[in-house]
C-alpha cells in the first residue's frame, strides 16, 4: 500500500481504484501499525521483510529517515537503549526483530562476537533466514548467495522502475 503522511506519527493508506490509480486516503495507520505489516513471525526469529541495508539489517523509514528495524522493535517492546550501547542478534540473523534475540551490550563486546561470527563458515541461512541449502545457493565473487534473496532484490528493483515510470 501506498502511505501519506498526516502528522502525529501517522500515515494515510491509499487505497487504489479499479484503474490502479490512488483513489481516496482510507484509514489512518500508526507507525507501530505499518511496521508489524513488515514483520513475519515464526516460532523462532521475527523476519524483518521490508526494506534492508547493504549489510542486511531491516530498515524502518519514521519520522523522516530510515531506523533499524530490530532497534525500533526493542525498543517498542522493552524499553530504551542506552546511548552507550548498542544490540546483539543472538540468534545471528540480522533480519531478526524479535526482542528475545537481541542482547544490550557495548559496541566492543559486539565487534569482538561480530569478528567471531565471521570465522565462522558454519553458517545454515543468510541474514535474512533462508536456509542455505543446494536449491537456494550459488557462489559469486567466492562466497555464498541466497537465491531467494536475489529474486526478491530483483522484483524489488522491478517495483521501484515501475513506480518510476507510471
Amino acid at each position: 500500500p501506498l502511505y501519506r503522511e498526516m502528522g502525529h506519527g501517522q500515515l494515510g493508506i491509499a487505497s487504489g481504484g479499479s484503474d490502479g490509480k490512488v483513489g481516496d486516503w482510507g484509514k489512518v495507520v500508526t507507525n507501530e501499525q505499518r511496521f508489524w505489516t513488515k514483520v513475519e513471525k515464526t516460532d523462532g526469529c521475527w523476519l524483518w521483510k521490508g526494506t534492508v541495508s547493504r549489510d542486511w539489517y531491516g530498515q524502518f523509514w519514521i519520522s523522516g529517515g530510515h531506523i533499524y528495524a530490530h532497534r525500533y522493535a526493542f525498543e517498542l517492546l522493552v524499553g530504551p537503549i542506552p546511548k552507550s550501547k548498542c544490540l546483539d542478534h543472538l540468534c545471528r540473523v540480522r533480519a531478526c526483530v524479535n526482542p528475545h534475540h537481541l542482547e544490550v551490550v557495548t559496541i566492543q563486546e559486539n565487534i569482538q562476537r561480530g569478528e567471531l561470527w565471521k570465522v565462522s563458515r558454519s553458517k545454515t541461512h543468510c541474514p535474512r533466514g533462508h536456509p542455505y541449502d543446494g536449491k537456494n545457493t550459488y557462489r559469486w565473487n567466492k562466497e555464498r548467495q541466497c537465491r531467494t534473496c536475489a529474486r526478491e532484490r530483483a522484483r524489488d528493483g522491478q517495483r521501484a522502475r515501475q513506480d518510476r515510470h507510471g
